[in-house]
């Protein structure tokens, strides 16, 4: 079980996980030529470690470097597609915030003996929003996620009401869920907002398993409010969302490296914690 403070009430998150990456990517020391490890799209976790973990799961190896070659792919794909909805024709751009990309595998199974009770803070997963770009989401067929409907008046309902409101995300079968995260809320100063989500424990008879793939930019690209976005006025945007851990303005002027290992920094001492230094 994983515990936060949210304000006042302690968060319990009765979720288990098993994370996996590619630790030479996060480490790798620059050259002048670029990065010094490059990924292979069909084997993006060459050579982890966390493969000798799972040697006693059969198969887990073949699966999930399978599954991570296609999850990387589509990410390419996404990336593409973001890219020409915000207009970023600049090639070089494109190459230094699309190339080398960092992955994360996370297979997470949520169980608990006790349904969950936003009230009293006991969930399967807090509201949160995602570090990354993309977050590439596959589920079983229980239900659980929910995503927040920010108080919007272009959100009103049929009775008039704008009131901000969890919704839930119906499992699809053979359908994968794709999350904005907060890189793209800071690569579009907030224009983009990123999914801010969570997860309930709907039944206490048989656990809720789901797969996530969590994507970033470049490893090296810094990035930070692109100049079209810049003098956008995203008031309005998002009024009265719960408070989240996500804090976007300190990680401008910081590469993805940079910006992970912040991230990394947040979650173990707190958000109002000092971040480690630009590198």
């Amino acid at each position: 079980k994983e515990a936060t403070q949210t304000a006042s009430v302690q968060q319990i998150d009765t979720k288990e996980q098993f994370m996996m990456t590619n630790n030479k990517l996060i480490t790798a020391s620059m050259n002048d030529n670029g990065p010094a490890v490059v990924v292979d799209p069909d084997n993006v976790f060459e050579g982890s470690q966390n493969y000798n973990l799972a040697k006693h799961v059969p198969d887990h190896a073949h699966v999930t470097s399978q599954y991570m070659s296609a999850a990387y792919k589509l990410n390419v794909r996404l990336q593409e597609l973001l890219f020409q909805a915000l207009k970023i024709e600049d090639e070089t751009q494109r190459h230094v915030l699309g190339s080398h990309p960092f992955l994360v595998l996370k297979q997470m199974k949520y169980f608990d003996t006790k349904l969950s009770d936003p009230s009293i803070g006991r969930y399967g997963a807090g509201p949160h929003t995602d570090w990354g770009s993309f977050t590439i989401l596959a589920t079983d067929a229980t239900p659980g996620l929910q995503i927040y409907r920010p108080k919007n008046n272009s959100n009103k309902k049929k009775d008039n009401s704008s009131s901000p409101e969890w919704l839930d995300v119906p499992p699809i079968p053979n359908a994968l869920i794709i999350n904005a995260g907060d890189q793209i809320s800071i690569l579009t100063n907030g224009k983009y907002q990123s999914a801010l989500h969570r997860v309930l424990t709907t039944t206490t008879t048989k656990p809720r398993y789901s797969t996530a793939v969590f994507c970033y930019f470049g490893m090296d690209a810094n990035f930070g409010p692109l100049p079209q976005f810049q003098q956008e006025d995203t008031d309005g945007c998002e009024t009265g969302a719960p408070t989240t851990a996500a804090e976007k303005d300190p990680s401008k002027g910081r590469t993805t490296r940079e910006y992970f290992h912040y991230k990394l920094h947040q979650s173990v001492y707190g958000v109002s914690s000092s971040p480690p230094p630009i590198a």
